[in-house]
């Protein structure tokens, strides 16, 4: 039984939901929406929910859930187009082929854009005006072409998409689940954002201390509790924005190769949660920048041997020193939590306490090529993966010391977003947990401070004997609605 809808099959969906309602102008009768659900998810339509989902209080929530997810989606898109005036009628719409697949095969053939197509735009569907599409393509052809720079291709590319974007005659859309206690949102890439805009997105992170256990059960052939190295980064909930909370993690992916090359994986607290993985030549570029050494991949590092190769206690000493070093240090202010080193048996029993223990039975499990015990990965992609995060930690502390953790975290952020400097442009549709109903009021009270059309309706109560509210009461929490002549005054307000 499905718990999630196969990403191909989500994307049609969503297609399917946003060619309706903008061929109808957004305002679709009951007939039409109760086709589009049989269509959708009905016995023989594109993802049967009687099939795919458990008859279970789980799979209806499940299936409430997606189906919740859509309409949201769809409402998203809607605030969207109406904030930036995108026509409804005359979208042509592609998944793969048509015009997304003519942009991503100029993309990967004239602008250098290899391995994973989500590394330059993470779009999953390409919406283009019917009268326009030619137009763009054909200019692409004669400005893209073969024998220049690729990235010199690539800038010349997206600014072509951006020309067309702002000319409201094409939308390349990133899609994410909305979860149930989410509303729709949309979020554009940076090179779509205005200066004000970039502000009003930019974070104000906290951060967790860094987790990085090293507690090695020699009965789950893996680390005990976690095998990534970790931290959260928060941003509280303010006037302006939803807080935001993101899950930092440095690991192996598929566990199958014992030198598996890790990366760091982000995710955003929500439905959507995956913001991606970050690039690790980007984070590279940026330490070497201030004259740091980058992280070696497991393959490549001259202190793990090759797979299958004994561990010289030149090589273990070499991670026993690091590891040492790093427990006295601090990243961003906070020590790094290494939990209780050691070398563990059944049922967490301590068999020897610190990390030189830990990385013996380690080195001895990968040695011998085992696997972990639930699931079947190598032991040695667990660690291998551990001692390149560690790398990462010293990594980590340098940034810091330098005073520039904020940029590294922040770059790290936009890698794995694809919103650096060469991504392509493209509008990110996803969920948004609400505002409180005092941030609502704060919210519009910044709102009719910046723009002076606004005027807000304070209760009539308040009014004194003269019949005039005093200064002192014009405050947030006795607004009891908003008067304007600007036309797009209900759409902030439907926004907020």
């Amino acid at each position: 039984m499905a718990e999630q809808i196969p990403t191909n099959i989500q994307e049609q969906l969503s297609i399917d939901y946003f060619d309706l309602f903008t061929k109808s102008g957004w305002v679709v009768s009951d007939q039409k929406y109760r086709k589009l659900l049989v269509d959708s998810f009905g016995r023989n339509g594109l993802f049967p929910f009687a099939t795919n989902f458990p008859r279970t209080e789980k799979g209806r929530k499940d299936k409430e859930t997606w189906r919740a997810s859509f309409d949201k989606q769809t409402l998203a898109l809607q605030n969207y187009m109406a904030l930036r005036r995108f026509p409804n009628s005359g979208w042509v719409w592609s998944r793969g082929d048509g015009m997304m697949g003519f942009l991503n095969n100029i993309a990967m053939t004239r602008c250098g854009v290899s391995g994973s197509l989500d590394s330059w735009n993470p779009m999953d569907i390409v919406a283009v005006q019917s009268s326009m599409e030619q137009t763009i393509k054909d200019e692409i052809e004669k400005d893209v072409i073969d024998g220049v720079d690729k990235d010199i291709n690539k800038d010349l590319l997206n600014g072509i998409m951006i020309k067309y974007i702002k000319g409201l005659a094409l939308l390349p859309i990133s899609l994410k689940k909305i979860n149930d206690n989410e509303r729709g949102a949309y979020e554009e890439s940076d090179n779509l954002k205005s200066a004000s805009a970039k502000k009003k997105h930019k974070l104000d992170l906290e951060y967790s201390a860094v987790q990085c256990d090293l507690e090695w059960s020699t009965h789950e052939n893996e680390w005990q509790n976690a095998q990534e190295i970790s931290f959260l980064m928060t941003q509280k909930s303010s006037v302006t924005r939803a807080g935001v909370v993101i899950s930092v993690q440095a690991r192996a992916f598929s566990g199958s190769d014992s030198r598996e090359k890790p990366q760091h994986s982000l995710a955003q607290q929500g439905a959507g949660a995956m913001l991606g993985k970050a690039p690790v030549g980007e984070l590279d570029d940026y330490v070497t920048s201030f004259g740091v050494k980058k992280v070696l991949s497991p393959k490549e590092h001259p202190q793990i041997p090759n797979k299958g190769g004994e561990w010289k206690q030149s090589q273990k000493n070499y991670w026993i020193a690091l590891q040492k070093k790093l427990e006295g240090l601090e990243i961003n202010g906070k020590k790094i939590n290494f939990n209780n080193p050691g070398s563990y048996g059944v049922g967490g029993k301590l068999i020897t306490s610190g990390f030189e223990a830990a990385l013996n039975s380690a080195c001895a499990a990968d040695q011998m090529d085992l696997r972990t015990r639930k699931q079947q990965r190598k032991s040695g992609s667990r660690l291998t993966a551990k001692l390149w995060g560690i790398e990462w930690l010293w990594r980590y502390y340098q940034m810091s010391r330098k005073g520039t953790w904020e940029g590294f975290t922040n770059r790290m952020i936009k890698a794995s977003k694809k919103e650096l400097s060469d991504s392509g442009p493209f509008v990110k549709i996803v969920g948004e947990q609400g505002r409180t109903r005092g941030q609502r009021k704060l919210r519009m009270q910044q709102l009719i401070n910046d723009n002076p059309n606004v005027k807000p309706i304070y209760d009539p109560k308040l009014k004194n004997k003269k019949g005039e509210i005093p200064l002192t009461k014009m405050i947030p929490k006795n607004i009891v609605g908003y008067e304007s002549d600007d036309p797009e005054w209900n759409k902030l307000l439907a926004d907020t």
